[in-house]
C-alpha cells in the first residue's frame, strides 16, 4: 500500500494504483411476503373498471380508498 505524507516530494504517479475500496460479498435470505394491498385490489378492480365504474365507486365496493384503486389499476396496466 502506498501512503502519501505532506513531506513526500512527489505523490504517487498515474501508473500506481491505490486500493481504496474492498469487495464484500453479502447474502440475504429471501422471505415470502404478502402482496401489497393495491396489488390485491387491482385484480378485483380491473373488471369493474372495464365495465365503466369510477375508481371511487370501485373503492366503495371493495372497502378501500379510491387512490388505492387508481394505484392498483396503474400497476396492473404496466404489465399490459
Amino acid at each position: 500500500m502506498i501512503s502519501i505524507h505532506a513531506t513526500d516530494p512527489q505523490p504517487a504517479g498515474r501508473g500506481q494504483s491505490i486500493r481504496t475500496v474492498s469487495e464484500v460479498v453479502l447474502g440475504f435470505p429471501l422471505a415470502e411476503t404478502e402482496a401489497a394491498l393495491y396489488q390485491r385490489v387491482a385484480l378485483e378492480a380491473a373488471p369493474m373498471s372495464r365495465l365503466g365504474l369510477s375508481n371511487l365507486r370501485i373503492a366503495r365496493v371493495l372497502g378501500v380508498d379510491d387512490k388505492t384503486v387508481a394505484k392498483g389499476l396503474r400497476w396492473l396496466g404496466s404489465f399490459r
